[in-house]
């Protein structure tokens, strides 16, 4: 009996060990960023599509750049440096992998429509050697194929704000 409940405990534990070292749920998302979602209308507004990963970026496949309508899109080359940085009690590594300069032509409500993401991340895995675990080194890299989807970004567009008074006078018209 004690020999049977050993052996089942032993098992179950072992079940919990390997199911949580191979979760990788959250390991890979993206996001729009803007840091001025309100602009005045014929003013350019950054977009910026930040890639977040638990492992290295070893490769990305993306799909076309995003159509905003009643907006112009422009591509705006990005220094794609990687940075540590910490989301949720998690250690992500944050790459800015592309920007656009959205620039609005009326008033109103624009949105900047989710970008479809596609990596192969680099997970390295650590060798038995106790020696080469010391050093961090890792025997061999294992690679997972992800795929993320930013969400959708609203930019609004408002209208020039009309000048003031002094203003006017300053600029040499007149005021009736």
């Amino acid at each position: 009996m004690w020999r049977r409940l050993t052996l089942w405990m032993l098992t179950a534990c072992m079940a919990l060990a390997v199911g949580s070292k191979d979760r990788t749920d959250g390991d890979f998302f993206v996001r729009a960023e803007c840091r001025n979602s309100d602009v005045i209308v014929g003013d350019s507004c950054l977009v910026v599509f930040r890639l977040y990963s638990r492992y290295p970026v070893h490769r990305v496949e993306r799909a076309e750049s995003p159509k905003v309508k009643g907006c112009r899109v422009r591509r705006v080359s990005v220094r794609r440096a990687s940075q540590r940085v910490r989301l949720d009690g998690q250690v992500y590594y944050a790459v800015p992998w592309d920007a656009y300069y959205v620039v609005p032509e009326k008033v109103g409500d624009y949105k900047v429509p989710e970008c479809k993401y596609e990596v192969v991340l680099s997970r390295g895995i650590p060798s038995q050697d106790p020696f080469e675990r010391f050093w961090g080194r890792m025997e061999r890299y294992e690679a997972l194929e992800r795929t993320a989807k930013s969400g959708t970004l609203t930019v609004t567009a408002k209208k020039n704000p009309p000048r003031s008074t002094e203003e006017m006078l300053r600029s040499g018209a007149k005021v009736f």
